[in-house]
């Protein structure tokens, strides 16, 4: 009998060590690898977001780049496309940017008055002159296409309050 159980302990203990390893090598396959750098676009007042901008308005932003790593060399920028006016401030930023430190660049610019248009930030990371890290975010200002709306039918009603039905 303690043959038995002896046996049955040993093979459990078997079945738990063979699924350690396991275990903890699809842990560390399931997590992606983090950039050594983040980058953030956003409305620079609190407050004011994609549903509250108004055609035509003007609106300032800020682009903020954190490295993870040491960088020699960083580039960060902001590219307007799709009707989006700039107003006042600077799209770009290069320079070094150690470990943990954030970067950012200010700018004012037009919400488009027709369609949608959008800001993209990119920050790169340099080394020996070749691009070895590119991080990126977007922002859209404005509206989808504005399609009229059609006239609601409006049912007509008698004296009374009563639908009519007109053939």
């Amino acid at each position: 009998m303690n043959y038995r159980r002896i046996s049955v302990l040993m093979l459990l203990a078997m079945l738990c060590l063979a699924t350690i390893p396991y275990s903890a090598a699809a842990a560390k396959a399931s997590k992606k690898p983090m950039l050594p750098v983040t980058v953030t676009i956003g409305p620079t007042m609190p407050g004011v977001g994609e549903d509250t901008l108004q055609p035509g308005e003007v609106v300032a932003f800020t682009v903020k780049a954190t490295t993870l790593a040491d960088a020699s060399e960083m580039h960060l920028e902001a590219k307007l496309s799709g009707g989006v006016e700039l107003v006042s401030g600077t799209l770009e930023w290069a320079g070094p940017a150690g470990k943990g430190e954030e970067k950012q660049i200010s700018f004012t610019v037009r919400v488009p008055l027709k369609g949608q248009g959008s800001i993209k930030a990119t920050a790169t990371i340099l080394r020996e002159g070749k691009r070895t890290v590119k991080s990126t975010a977007q922002y859209v200002l404005g509206k989808g296409e504005r399609v009229k709306k059609k006239p609601e039918y409006q049912q007509k009603k008698d004296s009374k309050g009563r639908d009519i039905v007109e053939y």
